[in-house]
């Protein structure tokens, strides 16, 4: 098996990753899903922890040709979306799509419940869709549901990005490592691949990940009471429990 790989998450890297998809798929948003379609990959951005970070991400891709998919979490606790309607309007100004990304946690609802699921990606798509003035095409999940996971292509009429079809070859970067490799080394050889990164791991040169969340702590902390830090780093932990920030008190203790 594969050993992980994690030593380099510069924007430069990420290029040659697209650049090496690109050579064998076309590079495509999620709103373009085209199950009968070959030769295509679909690029997607959770955005778990930081807009700023997806925006910057969206400029590379721009700069570079590439449009992809970001997906934000309306009922998030580390960002208020209504708050980034600018950076929002930005990214859809370059091209890409902006779409949900469903957290059943932070979204008071039964995961159960298929039925109550649906209905509430719904009532947060609207809520999206109000500040974008575009519907919302496209769904992902925070921490996947199993009876969501490799299911129908289309969820309420919106593109499902578990869904078996665009699972059948599936790339991730979650908590800033690829479990597979190299993923330059381990190209796909399917008729539709995903490729899913989260901006958060991502800048201008390598950063280990429980790094890059230590800056974004300390930036988004800084004019914050002690009380508030705390709650902002218990929220980290919560949001992205794969990695905890460089320094944070439960990995000193730990």
């Amino acid at each position: 098996m594969s050993q992980h790989f994690d030593s380099d998450f510069s924007y430069s890297f990420y290029l040659k990753l697209l650049a090496a998809y690109s050579a064998r798929y076309e590079m495509k948003p999620l709103r373009n899903f085209d199950p009968t379609a070959l030769n295509h990959c679909y690029l997607r951005h959770d955005i778990d922890v930081c807009v700023d970070s997806a925006l910057a991400m969206a400029r590379i891709e721009a700069e570079a040709g590439y449009l992809s998919t970001y997906m934000f979490i309306p009922s998030s606790p580390l960002y208020r979306v209504e708050s980034y309607r600018a950076e929002l309007s930005q990214i859809r100004a370059m091209g890409h799509e902006v779409a949900i990304h469903f957290d059943v946690a932070t979204s008071a609802v039964d995961p159960e419940d298929r039925v109550a699921v649906l209905r509430t990606i719904d009532e947060q798509c609207a809520r999206l869709s109000d500040m974008t003035g575009e519907p919302i095409n496209s769904v992902s999940f925070h921490r996947p549901l199993p009876i969501f996971l490799k299911g129908p292509d289309y969820l309420g009429g919106r593109v499902n990005a578990y869904s078996a079809t665009l699972m059948s070859h599936y790339r991730s970067d979650s908590a800033g490592r690829w479990r597979n490799g190299n993923p330059i080394d381990e190209l796909p050889n399917a008729p539709i691949a995903q490729l899913l990164t989260h901006p958060i791991w991502w800048g201008n040169k390598h950063e280990a990940p429980d790094l890059r969340l230590e800056h974004n702590y300390r930036r988004r902390t800084a004019d914050l009471l002690e009380g508030e830090r705390q709650e902002f780093s218990a929220l980290l932990e919560e949001t992205v429990p794969g990695v905890i920030r460089r320094h944070a008190p439960s990995k000193i203790s730990a």
